[in-house]
Formats: C-alpha cells, sequence, structure tokens
C-alpha cells in the first residue's frame, strides 16, 4: 500500500482523527484500522495472523508487537467477518426484494 508522507494508512488514520475529534482510543483506532484492512481481503483464505502482521504494518508498529493481543484481534477479527457476513446476506436479500418488486411491476404492465 501506498505510504504518504512517511506514515502508515493506519498512522494517518490516527493523526486524521487526533486532529478532528481529540485523542481516540487506542484500540477503537486499531479495530477501526483492521476494518479497512479486512474490507480489502478475500475473508476466505485470509488468516488471523495475516490481519494481525497487517495491522501491525497499518499501525507502524514492528513485526510481533501485537502478539501479546492475539486473542483480542482474534476476537475482533470473528466480529468483524460475522458483520461482513451478515451485512452481505441482507444485501442479497434486499437485492432479491427490488428484483421480485419490479418483477411484479413488470408483470402488472403486460
Amino acid at each position: 500500500r501506498a505510504v504518504e508522507d512517511g506514515l502508515s494508512a493506519g498512522a494517518r488514520y490516527l493523526k486524521r482523527v487526533d486532529a478532528e475529534y481529540g485523542k481516540v482510543d487506542e484500540e477503537e483506532a486499531m479495530q477501526s484500522a483492521l476494518r479497512e484492512i479486512l474490507a480489502t481481503e478475500d475473508l476466505r483464505v485470509f488468516s488471523k495472523r495475516q490481519a494481525r502482521r497487517q495491522l501491525e504494518k497499518a499501525l507502524g508498529k514492528t513485526e510481533g508487537s501485537l502478539e501479546s493481543m492475539k486473542k483480542q484481534i482474534g476476537g475482533w477479527v470473528n466480529t468483524l467477518v460475522q458483520e461482513t457476513l451478515v451485512q452481505d446476506k441482507l444485501d442479497r436479500q434486499e437485492k432479491e426484494a427490488r428484483e421480485a418488486v419490479l418483477h411484479e411491476e413488470v408483470i402488472d404492465l403486460t
């Protein structure tokens, strides 16, 4: 990923949030950065370890520095993936409902 001004995406996010809202909770910032990371990955093959390593990079931390948070980050990954799956299902259902309504309208016009 591109690094602008020598800052990682996570560091830029923290800088932006600090400027807009004051200091942000570190865990909240980590979850937000993790959400951004997961949004770009194929969740079928993406591991929690990969998520942790990318989170370290995004936050400008050294590799292995988040090892002590392995279980916590793994829990966040589980939660975020679950949220993504639920949202995907809702989106599919909404699309199918819209298509069904459009199909009924087309039938009514004939």
